[in-house]
């Protein structure tokens, strides 16, 4: 996040090539934090016998919010888009892990 630029005059980067990566390294970079989050968050559910929601977190976001966001963004920002695309389904499946996680600490562990 800090030194895009650095890393990719590692890898002889062209001009254009060094435009394009330090505007993805830095989107991608905070798209990595939320999809951290979200792994980690997720472990959770296959010991409580709710697999399934592991299962739906990793469909939502490679099915309904990836593919469709990149897609749609760029048709609109082009490459720019697609980076943006990406931060954006991380973050949503980020927010509907918190929820799952909401919801399975007050109805399911209060039950135990």
């Amino acid at each position: 996040m800090l030194a895009p630029g650095m890393l990719l005059g590692l890898m002889n980067a062209t001009t254009e090539m060094m435009e394009i990566g330090i505007t993805s390294f830095r989107l991608l970079t905070l798209s990595q934090c939320f999809m951290g989050a979200t792994i980690v968050m997720v472990q959770i559910f296959p010991p409580l016998k709710k697999s399934y929601i592991s299962m739906a977190s990793a469909l939502f976001r490679q099915v309904l919010l990836l593919v469709p966001l990149t897609m749609l963004l760029s048709t609109k920002f082009g490459m720019n888009g697609i980076w943006i695309g990406i931060f954006l389904a991380d973050l949503i499946n980020f927010i509907f892990v918190i929820g799952a996680n909401i919801w399975l600490r007050k109805k399911v562990l209060s039950e135990w």
